[in-house]
């Protein structure tokens, strides 16, 4: 891009929906970036493949610290309330929500086999090693859901 296209496309994304900064300013400063290097003549790949992965590692990175909520005191509807108004960007969003999800999960205990149990399922019976072990995971689906 000529370095008047960067101009016009670094205003339009100033100032859009009348005069209002519409939440672009990732955009905004890759473009402000690129106008100072266009202007140095620097348009190297090296230099856009550094913007690139700098914009990647920004995206990355949720804005909102560990919080103090009490996830688990909290039931959904709630929860999407407050993440919808303190979440900035998916990063953020998936945090918040993962959180809530893991403090509401029920942990279970797994409920394994004995060996006694695996010991008649492979030696004791006339099954077959693939019928076996069919049966054990039929056994262990069943304790365990």
């Amino acid at each position: 891009m000529t370095q008047e296209e960067l101009q016009l496309v670094l205003n339009a994304l100033k100032w859009c929906h009348g005069g209002e900064p519409c939440g672009t300013a990732e955009a905004i400063a890759v473009i402000e970036k690129a106008l100072a290097n266009v202007a140095t003549n620097d348009t190297s790949k090296e230099y856009v493949d550094e913007m690139q992965k700098q914009r990647h590692e920004q995206e990355l990175v949720a804005t909102v610290d560990n919080n103090s909520q009490k996830w688990a005191e909290m039931d959904g509807a709630i929860a999407f309330h407050l993440i919808e108004r303190h979440a900035d960007g998916w990063n953020d969003i998936r945090k918040m929500m993962e959180e809530w999800l893991s403090a509401n999960t029920p942990q279970r205990t797994w409920v394994g086999l004995t060996n006694d149990e695996l010991t008649d399922l492979f030696y004791n019976t006339n099954l077959g090693q693939q019928s076996a072990v069919a049966q054990a995971i039929a056994l262990l689906k069943e304790r365990n859901t």
